[in-house]
């Protein structure tokens, strides 16, 4: 039985593309568990800092320069409702003249 050449270059292209098609699923699935350890890597070096910060902002007392205190703020209160008073005074004597 003579098997023709046309066959025989088939048979070695499919082979041959089996096998890339091997050396390719192997390769991305290394290339997959490196991004996955290095992720996990990430995560737990982001989990460390977290709890680091945390730690240490449970511990200081975090003087904040923009914060206000009560006072402040009750100050700032008073006075955008004295101005919105003096606001309301104009657009009243505006309208009524």
């Amino acid at each position: 039985m003579k098997i023709s050449s046309n066959f025989k270059k088939y048979v070695l292209i499919g082979l041959l593309l089996f096998f890339v098609l091997l050396f390719v699923l192997f390769y991305c699935n290394s290339l997959m568990e490196g991004f996955q350890e290095g992720a996990e890597t990430l995560d737990s070096a982001i989990a460390a800092a977290d709890s680091k910060n945390s730690k240490k902002n449970s511990e200081e007392k975090l003087d904040a320069p923009n914060c206000f205190t009560n006072g402040q703020i009750n100050n700032i209160n008073l006075n955008l409702k004295a101005a919105l008073d003096t606001l309301t005074k104009i657009k009243s004597e505006s309208a009524s003249k």
